[in-house]
């Protein structure tokens, strides 16, 4: 297949795509790394030749555009939030998007048909939580929009200095090899697995697939936000949510109050049906449908917090990494 040529994608790619997306699976063949393409056959039932040929038929096409590193924001300090809101009529929605891609802590950008964005964002305190959500709002011309939590596993790990290098090292972008990685490092190859695996068994740091939707010939990105009527009706209303959008979900998040699902439909008709479908459930209080126009990725911009941890370590602090 040609580098670049649109590739339509079915169940089996779009449920690949939703295990790599939720399991660490950059340098396969590392010890400890629990999502393997061979334990990605496993839990798809089919065998590892045929994750590794897909994987590759995606990669060849551009649909897989490689592997960013994000750092657990715990690890940092921090807590991972997303916000959602309409952009206001009064004001062109490329200036909003362009200045929201300036605010401090802002790593995803997504971008819908219409006037609703998506942003995920990092935060230290409550106090700049608010000041970040009413900054946004200033931008974006609105009164309020919704937010909520992106939980990550707690992250308590105490770093050397060596691993918080490597950590900056990864943040930074696409990582060509062990071997490259172990070279710019200063170490064996064999030192390096035994880090990475330690930095993933530990919930230090998540990969996640750079996906150019773009590439993918014949379909509609979209996003749906589940809002649910309690707790306890959630428990019972997700699964049934879950079941509807099984052949189109490649990403399945759960914030602490809604569900956050990104979704690859063959059409924009199939949006309006799952919808008519999924609003109907007992416990679903509000649903959003969303078909998505752009994403921008600044996973990288992490690599500043991981900066200013490090300042913070006397052996490193004069050193820029």
């Amino acid at each position: 297949m040609r580098i670049g040529v649109a590739r339509s994608l079915d169940r089996l790619d779009i449920h690949i795509l939703r295990a790599m997306t939720q399991g660490n699976t950059l340098f396969p063949g590392v010890p400890g790394l629990r999502m393997s393409f061979r334990a990605i056959a496993k839990s798809l039932q089919v065998s590892e030749g045929t994750i590794r040929m897909r994987v590759g038929k995606m990669s060849a096409s551009g649909v897989i555009a490689g592997e960013t590193v994000f750092v657990n924001p715990s690890l940092l300090g921090l807590t991972c939030g997303v916000y959602g809101f309409q952009v206001s009529t009064t004001v062109p929605k490329k200036e909003v998007l362009d200045s929201l891609k300036l605010v401090d802590g802002i790593v995803i950008i997504q971008n819908h048909h219409g006037s609703f964005i998506g942003t995920t964002f990092v935060y230290e305190s409550k106090e700049e939580l608010q000041e970040k959500t009413a900054l946004i709002n200033k931008l974006a011309h609105c009164e309020v929009g919704f937010f909520d939590v992106m939980p990550f596993p707690s992250c308590s790990i105490s770093l050397t200095s060596l691993e918080w290098k490597l950590v900056s090292r990864l943040v930074k972008g696409k990582i060509q090899s062990l071997k490259i990685l172990a070279g710019d490092l200063g170490l064996s190859e064999r030192t390096l697995k035994r880090l990475l695996s330690k930095l993933v068994d530990s919930d230090a740091i998540f990969t996640i697939p750079i996906l150019d939707l773009n590439k993918i010939k014949g379909s509609v990105p979209a996003d749906m936000v589940c809002f649910f009527t309690s707790p306890e009706s959630r428990s019972h209303a997700e699964p049934r949510v879950l079941q509807a959008i099984d052949d189109y979900a490649f990403f399945t998040g759960i914030c602490k109050g809604e569900g956050l699902y990104n979704l690859i439909l063959p059409n924009a008709a199939v949006a309006t049906e799952l919808y008519e479908k999924v609003v109907k459930f007992e416990g679903v209080s509000f649903l959003l449908v969303e078909l998505v126009d752009g994403r921008y990725d600044q996973t990288e911009l992490l690599g500043d917090y991981v900066q200013r941890r490090i300042s913070l370590i006397p052996e490193l602090a004069s050193v820029k990494i």
